[in-house]
């Protein structure tokens, strides 16, 4: 489980890269294998986004997710 502090921003970043990408949250779910409720949830920030679901998310290839980008995004800007 990622910490409070982090995850909050790693959920926001993930939720706006999907976004970006013009794949509906239900798609991205479905592709992902977490269910559509807890997808939600933690997309909202009103649950703590798990290091597997990250993983799940990352292997969806339509949503070209990359875990050092979304976990670690200042140490790739240096």
């Amino acid at each position: 489980m990622l910490n409070s502090s982090s995850e909050s921003s790693v959920s926001q970043r993930i939720r706006n890269h999907i976004r970006a990408k013009g794949i509906p949250l239900k798609v991205a779910a479905e592709k992902s294998g977490i269910k559509l409720g807890r997808f939600y949830r933690v997309m909202d920030g009103s649950s703590t986004l798990h290091a597997d679901e990250v993983e799940k998310l990352c292997k969806v290839e339509e949503l070209e997710l990359n875990p050092k980008e979304l976990l670690c995004p200042d140490i790739l800007k240096n």
